[in-house]
């Protein structure tokens, strides 16, 4: 392209300074020769040119379309870092947003005024644990939540229950296990929801599970223990438990389909199913009058 719009400056400036009838030959061809240079230096000036110009992120770019001013020309604005996104200062330091300057799908809580991230990349998502915002306290109470159940769950296993039953220790390591997952789970949503919404999505999915697995671990512990005596009623409530558990579960399965009220329903009810073994157990106990039963729902 450019060499072709130098032959037809050449052209150009041979037909205006050059060869017409009547002018002397040697004056032809000292303009001739003269466009010859002006040429060569517009050839020179506009390879130049080219390796001057560079992409967004400082590398040569052959692209005209995608090209843009070197950094350290005058005109040129600087690119907003992606490490922070859109919400960062000059020097690509991230910035802490109030509640109306938040993302949209953060603004779930007017109460909170400040302190909220915005789209940053998992770098940053992770550095941010260190930083004060208004999830600092969230994050953290589940990390050290999650180093308590790690600890009671070593204690336990290797100390405590060292003489236990090997179906005793399943159920009180499981327990803590879920536990530790909830807490996992939690923190991980709080430090990532930052990202993007669909990041949000996820994580937020992450966390509804791991809060239902506790649940379901607290309905295994408790049924185990409190229908010791009772075999048979013992198996029956594990088992419907764990079914509806798998079923609350399976409905969140995009291949399924499920609408949302299903899922709530679902959810709510197997919650809800807690309350029967409950009060068959203080049927069986003899009712309210048993000390034992004073004792565990008081």
């Amino acid at each position: 392209m450019r060499e072709l719009q130098a032959d037809e400056d050449l052209y150009t400036m041979k037909l205006t300074l050059g060869t017409t009838e009547g002018k002397p030959l040697e004056k032809a061809a000292q303009t001739t020769q003269l466009a010859d240079e002006a040429t060569g230096a517009l050839l020179a000036s506009a390879t130049d040119k080219e390796s001057r110009l560079m992409d967004c992120n400082g590398n040569p770019q052959p692209d005209e379309e995608k090209r843009c001013p070197s950094p350290d020309s005058p005109d040129s604005e600087p690119a907003t870092p992606a490490r922070c996104g859109p919400y960062c200062d000059g020097k690509g330091r991230p910035l802490l947003l109030s509640f109306r300057d938040a993302p949209p799908y953060l603004q779930f809580n007017p109460f909170i005024e400040s302190g909220y991230r915005g789209y940053l990349s998992t770098k940053m998502c992770i550095e941010s644990i260190f930083w004060w915002t208004n999830e600092t306290i969230n994050i953290w109470s589940h990390i050290f939540g999650w180093m308590l159940f790690l600890g009671l769950t070593l204690y336990d296993m290797l100390l405590l229950n060292i003489h236990a039953s090997t179906i005793d220790k399943v159920i009180v390591g499981g327990l803590l296990v879920c536990f530790q997952a909830c807490m996992i789970l939690s923190s991980l949503y709080h430090t990532f929801s930052c990202k993007s919404e669909q990041v949000y999505d996820c994580f937020l999915t992450y966390d509804l599970f791991g809060i239902s697995l506790s649940l379901l671990a607290i309905y295994m512990s408790g049924i185990y223990y409190a229908f010791w005596c009772h075999r048979t009623w013992q198996t029956f409530y594990l088992t419907s438990v764990g079914l509806i558990f798998g079923l609350a579960m399976m409905l969140h399965v995009p291949r399924i389909g499920a609408s949302s009220n299903m899922k709530l329903f679902t959810f709510v009810g197997w919650a809800a199913y807690g309350v029967v073994p409950t009060f068959h157990w203080t049927i069986v106990m003899g009712g309210m009058d048993n000390p034992m039963v004073q004792v565990s729902l008081a």
